[in-house]
């Protein structure tokens, strides 16, 4: 188990570095509490995962290319977050009116 936690480490270690490096350069650009400064972290590391081995497995970008884009996307990954819950916020809000819309009509026409 140890040499397989290495492993990943060896492989994708820098993508998450990558990532929190960007955070940094977050937090530096704008005041935050340590506790969001936290949060920001956590977000950037899996941010510059998943674009790091997006770019290099699946794009076959080169290594350079790779870290830039993983820092980059770890300075914008609390934007990105907050698109996707406000993205999210919307689709709940039409399936609840959706939803509410389907109830409204067998109410008023009963079988």
């Amino acid at each position: 188990m140890k040499t397989v936690l290495l492993t990943l480490a060896d492989k994708y270690g820098g993508f998450i570095v990558g990532g929190l490096i960007g955070a940094i350069v977050h937090r530096v650009r704008n005041t935050m509490s340590f506790r969001a400064f936290l949060g920001v972290l956590f977000v950037s590391a899996f941010v510059g995962l998943c674009v790091g081995i997006l770019l290099k497995n699946y794009l076959n970008a080169p290594d350079e290319v790779v870290f830039v884009v993983c820092s980059i996307s770890g300075v914008f990954s609390k934007d990105i977050l907050d698109e996707i819950q406000q993205v999210i916020s919307y689709i709940s809000v039409f399936i609840k009116n959706k939803a509410n819309i389907n109830t409204d009509n067998s109410e008023n026409n009963p079988s």
